[in-house]
């Protein structure tokens, strides 16, 4: 519902509204803000965390044109994982 309410406030936006939802993603910070680096990322379907090369392409097509006819979507990057 969040999505349409976006889209029809917006509709003629030169970039209109949408998302990439990340899974765990791998950063030079995980170490110092988690305790157990070594299961970071297993519970997910993929049973790994994802680099950042691994998402970068998901941004770069959202902000091509050749997503220009894309709008009010969200791309799920979560290894697997189902959203609610």
């Amino acid at each position: 519902m969040g999505r349409c309410l976006l889209h029809s406030k917006w509709p003629h936006r030169a970039a209109p509204p949408t998302a990439v939802v990340p899974g765990p993603v791998w950063t030079p910070l995980i170490p110092a803000t988690m305790p157990d680096i070594v299961e970071f990322g297993k519970q997910f379907p993929l049973g790994r965390h994802a680099q950042s090369a691994e998402m970068a392409p998901a941004y770069v097509f959202l902000a091509s044109e050749r997503a220009s006819f894309i709008t009010a979507e969200i791309l799920n990057a979560t290894g697997g994982t189902p959203l609610p």
